[in-house]
């Protein structure tokens, strides 16, 4: 069980919500991308680009909700 302060957890749960609000922002850029330049990655760096950031946002969200899951919060 992982102890955080109040503050740590409502930081980390707005972590979360921004990561969450940037995946959506990507995935929906990942979908234009796909339409203009095809969705391989051989044949299409923009859509690489978002697709690697898709990975990093997704990872940072499971981060924090695996850290939060198991919390006692003090103060």
């Amino acid at each position: 069980m992982k102890i955080m302060t109040r503050e740590g957890f409502e930081s980390a749960k707005a972590r979360i919500a921004e990561y969450r609000k940037k995946l959506a922002e990507v995935s929906a850029g990942k979908g234009e991308a796909a339409e203009t330049g095809g969705d391989a990655w051989h044949d299409n760096a923009a859509f690489e680009g978002l697709e690697r950031m898709e990975n990093l946002y997704s990872s940072h969200i499971q981060e924090l909700e695996a850290e939060i899951s198991n919390v006692r919060i003090i103060g």
